[in-house]
């Protein structure tokens, strides 16, 4: 169960499954894959309720204790109630993380993603919105211990449309305290 919230109003929700399964080819090679299925409701915009399901194919390489690179495939469908809000979503990643001392990680990740939506926006146009995004994020994360983690990420996203309403560049800077237990 995963919910958002807007001040104090709930905005949307979803209850899925993801069942994944990892194994090592080599003592310092990971290959992973993953499925999703998720039920998403939208409370302030119906429209956007529906369904996600996907796949997720990844491979890390360990070059040591404290260097790492992971890349991989996802393959995202989104059915929503509007046609104009469904879409099938292709995106390809890298992550390079590097350990900087015991209790400090940076990772820089690449994200390349592909969306193709059923149909346009009726009231800008009938053509078929289609997007490319590019993203490219620098986080530092600090374990403080007894399972908490501290995270201050940058990112910054451009967002190319067949639709000019939907281009759009942002950046963004996230702070967050993690909790384990």
């Amino acid at each position: 169960m995963d919910y958002a919230f807007l001040g104090s109003d709930r905005y949307s929700g979803g209850a899925g499954i993801r069942p994944g399964l990892s194994t090592f080819l080599e003592k310092d090679l990971v290959v992973s894959g993953s499925v999703l299925l998720e039920r998403k409701q939208h409370y302030f915009r119906s429209d956007r309720t529906g369904y996600l399901s996907g796949l997720d194919l990844s491979v890390r390489k360990a070059f040591s204790k404290d260097l790492s690179i992971s890349t991989g495939y996802q393959y995202w469908m989104e059915d929503a109630k509007s046609s104009v809000l469904s879409n099938d979503t292709d995106v390809l990643y890298a992550v390079l993380s590097k350990k900087l001392a015991e209790d400090l990680t940076v990772r820089v990740a690449s994200v390349f993603s592909w969306s193709d939506y059923d149909k346009g926006s009726p009231a800008f146009s009938n053509e078929a919105r289609e997007d490319f995004r590019k993203s490219l994020s620098v986080s530092l994360q600090k374990n403080l211990g007894k399972g908490r983690d501290l995270l201050v990420k940058y990112c910054r996203t451009v967002n190319d449309s067949k639709l000019d309403l939907y281009g759009f560049s942002r950046n963004q800077v996230n702070v967050s305290l993690g909790f384990a237990f």
